[in-house]
């Protein structure tokens, strides 16, 4: 650790979720209040000292999920406008807002997605190539309203103009979908994976160009478990709670957390490599990440390593991946 800590949240008012992002001079980071039903922005510096008091983005309705990302001095914030309850009247939303320094507006908020169906967003994950950002989420029926909890993936592009390109895109078919994440690979697409733990194997890849239209395909990241052999493929069989992507050498990498019983990597946690179009390459257990079932994490790329900040719970880790010639 750099410095001391410092609490941005008041002990005894409910905490939701945080992102946070780098910027040219330090960091931005957001969080949801589920007291206030507010987004909160506040800037940090190189040692993670606040530069100011928290401002609020957004209020009104429960913000119960964020997502943040940063170009050029522009900030643009996803968040899922909660509906409590959910109703024919009352339904979840994404919504987006620009904004720059110090949480200044750049415009309203927009609707991302909204439906005239009663949906309930599960998850929400967002990347920028610069001047779009894509957003992707599950989305789908509420319990009450179905009865096999089937969830959509979906994705969508706004402009950093808080233009959206296009009407929020399905990826795959109505299915038991959880953990979602996205990352962009500094060229022309952006990265989407999620678990469907109805599938063998469970991750999937789907590669979506700039203006939110797919390439081709949606695929599995690796192959399922035939018999015979007696031995499982590496990656069937298991049914991560969290997925995390980041692109670099040339393809994506993808970590994930993973159950005790695994076939793969028993209690450790993973990290698959790709190549740019989503075969699976390499496949490392990453032997000193202890996982617990609620463990969360994200993956980046230093420019020779992966680097993946996992959360045990007990403690926060960060290991560094090689990628060999």
């Amino acid at each position: 650790m750099v410095g001391p800590g410092w609490r941005l949240h008041e002990p005894g008012r409910p905490f939701g979720q945080a992102d946070l992002v780098a910027n040219e001079d330090g960091f931005g980071l957001v969080w949801t209040n589920w007291a206030d039903s507010t987004v909160w922005f506040v800037e940090l510096d190189l040692d993670g000292k606040p530069l100011y008091s928290p401002v609020a983005l957004a209020d009104g309705s429960p913000a119960l999920a964020v997502s943040l990302v940063w170009h050029d001095g522009t900030y643009g914030v996803f968040w899922v406008e909660g509906a409590v309850p959910i109703t024919d009247e009352n339904r979840d939303a994404v919504r987006f807002l620009a904004f720059g320094s110090r949480g200044i507006r750049r415009g309203e908020p927009i609707d991302v997605f909204r439906t005239g169906e009663p949906n309930l967003v599960l998850e929400i994950d967002s990347a920028t190539s610069g001047d779009r950002h894509a957003v992707a989420f599950l989305a789908g029926p509420p319990p009450a309203y179905r009865v096999d909890y089937r969830s959509c993936v979906f994705s969508a592009v706004v402009t950093a103009g808080s233009e959206l390109l296009a009407t929020p895109m399905r990826i795959g078919p109505s299915a038991t979908s959880r953990a979602v994440a996205v990352a962009w690979d500094r060229r022309s697409t952006f990265g989407l994976v999620w678990v469907r733990p109805d599938f063998d194997p469970a991750m999937h890849l789907a590669r979506i160009d700039r203006d939110g239209l797919l390439f081709d395909a949606p695929r599995p990241v690796g192959k399922p478990w035939l018999m015979p052999p007696e031995r499982p493929e590496p990656l069937s069989l298991i049914t991560p709670p969290y997925v995390s992507i980041a692109f670099g050498a040339g393809g994506w990498g993808i970590a994930f957390p993973q159950a005790p019983s695994s076939p793969t990597c028993r209690r450790y946690a993973g990290l698959v490599r790709t190549d740019r179009w989503g075969t699976l390459t390499d496949l490392v257990c990453l032997d000193g990440v202890l996982h617990t079932t609620q463990a969360y994490g994200d993956v980046v790329f230093d420019g020779e390593a992966f680097g993946w900040l996992h959360n045990s719970h007990f403690a926060l880790r960060l290991v560094r991946w090689l990628v060999g010639p």
